[in-house]
């Protein structure tokens, strides 16, 4: 491992080229740079792409040179397809607002990967299949969810008609009034 006062010797064919003392703040002094700030970009720490843009122009190179000796991917202007000029105003809000939690989180070290492969089901758990209700056979209970599906009545809208059919019915023979 290399000195720690020293930038990462990845760099240092770019100090060469431009004939510059292998340290921060002779870098710093020759692109007019405060040193600090140079120090974050070549350490690869948090910084700003307008950042890594005014050190390579520093050194007469492109920033994507920077990302990659930073380790990094280099950061390409963003722009939604044409289509999102369709979205409304809230709906574009919500766009932005998701942008900016993504960002926040990768700065708080909570970033969002993507799942690498998609995920396939699997085989619901015998427990967790549907099976048709009370005894009923699969196609009558097909038949129901058709029914609700289509505007008919619901399971429980027929329940109150069932009971309100049983209120109506006459009582059967025996003693009134319970006995």
């Amino acid at each position: 491992m290399g000195d720690p006062k020293l930038p990462p010797e990845q760099w240092r064919p770019l100090f060469d080229k431009i004939g510059v003392e292998f340290g921060y703040r002779p870098l710093a002094t020759r692109i007019n740079m405060d040193h600090t700030k140079v120090r974050r970009i070549l350490r690869g720490d948090r910084t700003s792409h307008e950042a890594i843009k005014e050190l390579a122009d520093g050194l007469g190179i492109d920033p994507t040179e920077v990302y990659r000796l930073r380790g990094e991917e280099p950061v390409e202007p963003f722009t939604l397809p044409d289509e999102a000029g369709r979205l409304t105003g809230s709906e574009r809000r919500v766009i932005r607002a998701m942008v900016r939690a993504l960002l926040d989180a990768r700065e708080s070290g909570n970033a969002v990967e993507a799942t690498p492969q998609p995920r396939t089901p699997g085989e619901a758990a015998e427990s967790e299949k549907t099976q048709a209700a009370d005894g009923r056979d699969q196609r009558q209970a097909d038949h129901d969810l058709a029914a609700r599906d289509t505007g008919g009545i619901s399971e429980s809208e027929q329940t109150r008609r069932d009971m309100d059919q049983q209120g109506e019915a006459p009582d059967p023979d025996g003693p009134e009034d319970g006995a």
